[in-house]
């Protein structure tokens, strides 16, 4: 007989195991981060009894309990204040600057003309998936944007008879969800938004889902490695 659990992973570093024993087998998990291994036993499977979710855990039931284990475990402690959308692209803008990616002008330009206007001061856990869709929505249902002088009113183009001008609208709007997208699931690898608790559904390795408890994001990333958050000084 095998001794050796099998595994398979929930997302990068989270994994779900199973190991048969003489009397049935027993679900794990399993949390890899730099520095730090830990694991921990579910409960029985359902291997000879129909899964109750105490006595005998069914595969879908494993994978929730292993969630809720992860989110625990990747909770920051005493956390000194909410963190907000505008903190998460800040840490976002920071990490993509000192890694010399390209295109830093135009993201910084998205994030301070789209994301923060009507997103920055709320709270990333607080998002929720119809907040998200409308705030996509309503980017690609505007006119473009002109450049105005900093202190004037926005100017807007003109599009009237332009049959491209929603396809186009719609692009953008898709590209600047990404930024959103990107500076969430950054702050997720960061450790600063727990595990299982956080926009958008879709299978891609940056994704921001509507989950069962509610709230906006529940990320998944392609991207390895996790570190440990130090607390988060509150703003004035």
């Amino acid at each position: 007989m095998r001794d050796s659990p099998y595994w398979v992973s929930l997302a990068p570093g989270c994994a779900l195991g199973y190991r048969k024993g003489p009397k049935g087998g027993v679900w794990l998990a399993k949390l890899v981060r730099e520095g730090l291994r830990q694991q921990t036993t579910l409960g029985p499977a359902d291997d000879a009894l129909d899964p109750d979710g105490v006595l005998a855990i069914s595969y879908a039931q494993a994978q929730t309990k292993a969630r809720e284990w992860f989110a625990t475990v990747t909770k920051p402690a005493n956390p000194a204040c909410p963190y907000r959308v505008r903190d998460a692209v800040a840490d976002y803008l920071d990490w993509f600057r000192a890694t010399g990616r390209k295109s830093i002008k135009e993201t910084k330009a998205s994030v301070h003309a789209f994301i923060l206007p009507k997103l920055g001061d709320n709270d990333v856990l607080s998002l929720t998936p119809a907040r998200l869709r409308k705030w996509h929505g309503d980017i690609a249902a505007a006119s473009p944007r002109l450049r105005t002088k900093p202190g004037n009113a926005q100017k807007m183009r003109d599009t009237n008879g332009d049959p491209e001008a929603p396809r186009r609208r719609r692009a953008t709007a898709n590209r600047i969800l990404t930024v959103l997208k990107a500076a969430l699931n950054h702050a997720w690898r960061e450790g600063k938004i727990p595990s299982g608790q956080t926009a958008h559904g879709g299978a891609l390795p940056l994704s921001a889902k509507p989950t069962r408890h509610g709230s906006a994001i529940s990320i998944a990333t392609s991207a390895a490695g996790w570190s440990t958050p130090a607390p988060i000084p509150c703003a004035p």
